[in-house]
């Protein structure tokens, strides 16, 4: 690149002289035009802002491209699409060379033979466009099939706009599991890449979340994690998936849609082998996972893209710990209120008497009054760490349907020089664990491998709060 790479957006009448057989109507008055406006290195996805023009039912906008030469290594071009899903448009497009020139009309169907796929990738927003969504592919159409078991798999993200703030992203994915363990979890991470032409492999990890528990049940899910991080316009994003075996089963993947409205992505995705990241391509929506690696996979960029939703503002409402219950427990340093803030002042409890040794002598139930009944997501986060010997630490989630706990997470505590574990859950089958007054009860379980008796460890809570997301 040399900098002087520029593209010119105009919009025209259809009004001008017949062309094609049969004949119809050219581009004739000009309705706006961009002028020059700088464009960057790669695969990328520009949102330009139009002032106020009012627009025909049908008209037509034009690309002409300046500072390249049009060759190999120096050239800029758009990208064939499907049919819009909003508006429509046929398999065809308008081109000429120069503007004193008349337009030529040309017919360009690369459809797989199910799908026209001839439309130059645009979309048109009469207010502006989304003011907080800067890569949304949840919006596609795609398989809700296992497209892959890996432990870890991704896809590119090319953002939109100016402000690349991530408070809030989501992606959707399907799971087989038959029979849960609880430990079924995914890890979201935000790795920058290499400014190649059609973009390196992951290089810096950017953001990473605590692991998030998978939902059993088929069909299609979501999960979303709020990173809070400023992001580069062109990142890999990628689910790491923990306690699967990723056989018949026991799997969990993502789910392949059609191309993201705003944002864009190549035709690739990533997934992680022994060799480290690797880029694999696919497209073909009548692909069978299970033959996987055959090469068939075709390159009609239908369903190539995994389905993600990248917004700048946090949608999730904190929903702070109302009423507590120590039902077993010694008070030992701090209060329940000190789980309000992620700042190291630590609620301590330290073990209760208890009648045997398989009865955990911490154990805790804090309720939360949620502001509505129906939210579309809830997620559970809970920071803390031990004192003494090793502990581990159970949460669950009471099941009003089935009047019992149900395991979200077990694990280990950290102590000493070691950060807090913290781990953000997903609440599943939502209508299940909300209860009268919109209720949820949280209740934290603490023991240790071997019993030490009643004063020689504690469990040390740091933050807990659950995301209403409406």
């Amino acid at each position: 690149p040399t900098g002087s790479e520029s593209i010119h957006i105009r919009f025209y009448s259809l009004d001008g002289p017949p062309v094609g057989n049969p004949p119809r109507p050219s581009p004739g008055t000009l309705i706006w035009d961009s002028g020059s406006i700088p464009v960057l290195f790669g695969w990328r996805a520009q949102r330009i802002l139009v002032p106020n023009v009012v627009v025909p039912d049908s008209f037509a906008w034009s690309a002409s491209f300046e500072g390249t030469t049009g060759d190999p290594g120096d050239r800029i071009g758009l990208r064939y699409m499907g049919a819009p899903t909003t508006g429509s448009s046929d398999t065809s497009v308008w081109t000429r060379d120069d503007p004193a020139l008349p337009w030529n009309f040309m017919v360009f169907d690369y459809s797989d033979g199910t799908t026209p796929y001839g439309s130059f990738g645009a979309t048109f927003w009469a207010d502006g466009g989304p003011t907080d969504v800067f890569y949304d592919n949840t919006v596609g159409t795609g398989r809700t099939d296992t497209v892959m078991n890996t432990t870890e798999f991704g896809d590119d993200a090319v953002f939109e706009g100016d402000d690349r703030h991530a408070g809030a992203f989501t992606f959707e994915y399907v799971s087989d599991i038959l029979t849960a363990t609880g430990g079924e979890s995914a890890t979201v991470r935000f790795y920058s890449r290499d400014e190649t032409l059609y973009g390196g492999p992951p290089s810096t990890l950017l953001y990473e979340s605590a692991p998030m528990t998978v939902a059993r049940g088929p069909g299609a899910h979501s999960l979303s994690v709020f990173p809070d991080v400023d992001l580069p316009d062109y990142v890999i994003w990628t689910v790491a998936w923990g306690g699967l075996q990723q056989v018949p089963g026991d799997s969990a993947s993502l789910i392949a849609k059609t191309g993201p409205i705003p944002g864009a992505s190549s035709e690739s995705f990533w997934t992680k082998t022994e060799a480290g990241m690797s880029q694999y391509w696919f497209g073909n929506p009548t692909f069978d996972p299970t033959t996987y690696p055959e090469t068939d996979w075709g390159f009609n960029f239908l369903v190539a893209n995994l389905s993600a939703k990248f917004q700048t503002t946090s949608f999730a409402t904190p929903v702070e710990h109302g009423v507590n219950t120590v039902l077993k427990g010694l008070f030992s340093g701090g209060w329940h209120a000190d789980m309000d803030q992620s700042d190291n002042r630590y609620w301590s409890i330290s073990p209760g008497l208890v009648a045997s040794l398989t009865e955990d002598p911490v154990r805790i139930v804090v309720e939360h009054a949620l502001p509505g009944s129906s939210p579309s997501g809830l997620n559970l986060t809970v920071e803390s760490r031990r004192l003494g010997p090793p502990v581990y630490q159970i949460l669950e989630v009471w099941n009003y349907t089935t009047a019992r706990w149900d395991l979200l997470d077990q694990g280990d505590l950290p102590a000493g020089a070691d950060p807090d574990r913290t781990v953000t859950l997903s609440i599943p089958s939502l209508p299940d664990h909300i209860g009268p007054g919109n209720n949820v009860k949280i209740r934290i379980r603490c023991n240790t491998p071997r019993f030490h008796g009643v004063t020689l460890w504690s469990a040390l809570f740091d933050r807990e709060y659950l995301d209403y997301v409406p």
